[in-house]
Parts: C-alpha cells; structure tokens; sequence
C-alpha cells in the first residue's frame, strides 16, 4: 500500500494491479518495473518494443498501461490510439501514462490527442509517478469515443473547482482588475463605434 509522502490519508493497495510497460531498451523497463515495484505492484508485463505491446494487449487484461512515447523510432502515440480505437474492450477504457523524455506543449497535446491519460517526463521521478497513479485511482473521468477522438475525457470544467487550490489554477489572472483610469463611454460613443460606417471613395 503507498500513498504520497505529503498525503498519507491517500492509501492505494497496488499488490493486485496488472501494469503493462512498453519501452524499446530493457534500461527503460528496468527502471519503470523498479518503480512499481517500490509501490507494491507485483504484476508487472514488460513489452520491448511494438509489436510486443501489441501481442500483451491481445492476451491479458491490465489495471495500467505505461508506454514511452519514443518506443520503436516514435510509435508510442499511434501504439496508444491504436489502443483506444482497436484494442479488446477492457483494455481500451484502461488509464494509459506516456513518459517521455522530450516535452515541448507539442508533445504534451500530441500525447493528449491520442488519448493517454496523463504524460510524465523523463527521467522518471517516483514522486511524480505515484502522483498520477493515485489521482487515476481516485478519479473515474469519463471514456469519450467520437470520429475525432477515443480517450478519456479532457474536459476539466466540470468536474469543479481544484482541490487545495482555494478555486484557482497556477494559471489564472489575477481576479484584482484595478481602477478604471478615465471616464466610462456613454451608450452613444459605444454605439458609433460598433455602428457600420460608409466610407467615402
């Protein structure tokens, strides 16, 4: 049983979860599998390339999937949505992580697109890892499928406010807007500006 260092009320029970990691070097594997491992996984399925991710999927039914996004020459998006589109039913819907060791916001969309769950960058952190895994133990998101897209769901909105946040996002504006530095428009000025004029040739 883990939970976050800074979250021990947070308890998840791993020993029975089937992880299935795909990496094209067994270094990668090794390191991936040592991590679960330290959260109690015993299950773990290592697939060295492509085709093995895709013989594993056929086979078993796992609990998670974590696939490197560079596994043979940059196929970890497309082995992914080939996941949700085409894969057997109880591994379609399962939580997918894609780490990577190269993340522009390009990527970060491009991993989201094809319908992972959470992308973690490399090297790996532990910390980070258990992070995700608790917050898709937690959360049950919604599995969209559409012409366009197969996943789970990105849309946040309405899942309310974050936790532990007091409402806000690291992102958001400031709500303090300050002091209007002349005088308002009247009704006529903003109508003479919205009204189409003819301009004359």
């Amino acid at each position: 049983m883990v939970a976050p260092a800074d979250k021990p009320e947070l308890r998840l029970d791993l020993r029975s979860a089937h992880v299935l990691c795909a990496d094209s070097t067994s270094i990668g594997l090794d390191i991936i599998a040592q991590i679960l491992h330290g959260f109690g996984v015993a299950q773990v399925v290592r697939a060295c390339g492509p085709q093995e991710f895709r013989d594993w999927i056929k086979k078993k039914t796992f609990d998670l999937i974590i696939v490197d996004a560079e596994i043979g020459d940059h196929e970890g998006f497309e082995l992914i949505r080939a996941l949700r589109t085409s894969a057997p039913e109880a591994n379609r819907v399962v939580p997918v992580v894609c780490v990577s060791g190269y993340l522009p916001k390009s990527r970060v969309v491009a991993a989201r697109d094809c319908g992972a769950n959470f992308v973690v960058a490399k090297p790996l952190s532990a910390g980070v890892l258990l992070d995700r895994i608790v917050w898709l133990g937690r959360h049950d998101r919604l599995f969209v499928e559409s012409p366009n897209y197969v996943g789970p769901d990105r849309r946040f909105k309405n899942s309310g406010i974050p936790s532990d946040t007091g409402g806000r996002r690291a992102g958001d504006l400031s709500v303090n807007v300050g002091h209007p530095i002349g005088a308002n428009m009247s009704q006529d000025e903003i109508d003479g500006m919205l009204k189409p004029q003819r301009l004359g040739l």
